[in-house]
């Protein structure tokens, strides 16, 4: 089936986790329409501040006045139509590419990825100093210098080829 990201619906030790620090974002999974379980991720301000921000607005989602690449929904959830205003975040995206043993990548927007911020934003020197030497660790994604936007990456094993890159 097809595995989709939904970030709204969170159980209540998810809900715990997020009056604590460091700051935490959530997905809730479904497998073709059933859900299956919750991501939880903590998030490393320190080294990322406009990358966690970024994933946490996309997580939470928000309601563009106009129509925004990858706008899809409605804030009832309905698909939006093109001269409304609708639900910009990850709502309803997919794991569109999974490296068996190294990672699983999402975030891609149905129109093209854009950021909270607009388009894209520059790398955060810091954020490329982390080693991705263990599993779990979640990274954006991108295809080059200062081109983040929505999509991320969560390791499933040690990726150092990856370190100073995303």
């Amino acid at each position: 089936g097809r595995l989709s990201l939904s970030p709204w619906s969170v159980p209540a030790a998810a809900r715990l986790l997020a009056s604590h620090a460091p700051p935490h974002a959530f997905l809730q999974l479904s497998i073709g329409g059933k859900r299956v379980g919750s991501l939880i991720f903590a998030l490393d301000e320190t080294a990322a501040p406009r990358a966690c921000a970024n994933f946490i607005g996309l997580c939470e989602g928000f309601r563009a006045r106009s129509r925004v690449p990858g706008a899809l929904y409605a804030r009832d959830g309905s698909l939006a139509g093109a001269t409304t205003s609708s639900f910009f975040g990850y709502r309803g995206t997919s794991f569109h590419r999974l490296l068996a043993g190294q990672l699983v990548q999402g975030g891609r927007m149905a129109a093209g990825d854009a950021s909270i911020f607009g388009g894209q934003f520059a790398d955060e020197r810091n954020g490329l100093r982390v080693a991705q030497e263990q599993r779990g660790l979640l990274c954006m994604a991108n295809s080059g210098a200062d081109s983040n936007a929505s999509q991320f990456y969560i390791t499933f094993a040690p990726c150092p080829h990856l370190s100073g890159s995303h």
